[in-house]
């Protein structure tokens, strides 16, 4: 399925709290015409809690490993401690394991 995928959103240190965040989320949804659902990793999870993303319950991924510019493995775990969704339509998110069919966007 079509999705927006956000990894490693980073704001400078002197930028936070003004919105700079929250700013660009909504400019990668709005430009996510099409797509069903927002993806999301984060260590530090608050930003994307505040935007209506949620946490995904049981995240049992496979994706493809880099390492220094080389494919190397193909992993499966349990990313639900870091791996979130946020609705962009009127769908619901499907239950069941997940394949990103590469490397996490």
């Amino acid at each position: 399925m079509p999705i927006l995928g956000v990894i490693d959103l980073c704001v400078r240190e002197e930028n936070r709290c003004l919105g700079v965040g929250r700013a660009l989320l909504e400019r990668a949804e709005i430009s996510a015409k099409g797509k069903s659902f927002a993806l999301a990793m984060a260590d530090d999870r608050r930003l994307y809690e505040q935007t209506g993303y949620s946490l995904l319950p049981r995240a049992n991924t496979t994706f493809l490993a880099i390492d220094e510019l080389r494919s190397h493995s193909v992993i499966e775990r349990d990313l639900s401690e870091i791996f979130m969704v946020k609705c962009l339509s009127d769908k619901q998110w499907p239950e069941g394991k997940i394949d990103l069919l590469g490397y996490p966007f």
